[in-house]
């Protein structure tokens, strides 16, 4: 099975650059590579928005330190219908990522607040980001059943 070449654009008005994803595929396990394409859509690309003070670099540790969110990340896309399983391990994952133990996005948006975080940089409520997931789980779906030529989105 030939794996074929396959680029992300990434970066920001005139600075882009292209990323070679088949190069990162062969260096990684092949469950984090499994990974890529749902953490490429969850942590924000041209259809999914971002979360607010939270680039790639710092989605970048998640999937190597969390087993959870990276098995999240792995089942993004596999049918267009997704589980609360996933979505709850997305939770867990954005939580961590804002630097709290909290599992619960909106307990930490309350924290956030208390300690007077600005507006634009508070995350999402936890209805946002079970759409954010979704539309996350689409955009992989459709990725992941472009190399199936028999699929349509599953």
């Amino acid at each position: 099975n030939k794996l074929s070449l396959i680029y992300a654009k990434t970066g920001q008005k005139k600075l882009w650059t292209f990323v070679d994803i088949s190069s990162i595929h062969r260096k990684l396990d092949a469950s984090l590579s499994r990974a890529l394409p749902g953490f490429r859509a969850f942590s924000g690309c041209v259809t999914t928005n971002g979360f607010p003070g939270k680039g790639k670099k710092t989605f970048c540790k998640e999937p190597v330190t969390n087993k959870r969110f990276c098995d999240a990340m792995r089942a993004l896309g596999e049918t267009t219908d997704i589980s609360t399983g996933p979505i709850d391990k997305c939770e867990e994952a954005i939580s961590s990522i804002y630097g709290y133990k909290i599992s619960e996005v909106n307990r930490v948006r309350y924290e956030m607040l208390i300690k007077g975080a600005e507006s634009r940089d508070i995350q999402s409520t936890k209805d946002t980001l079970v759409l954010h997931t979704h539309r996350a789980n689409y955009q992989t779906n459709i990725w992941k059943s472009s190399f199936d030529k028999d699929s349509k989105s599953k």
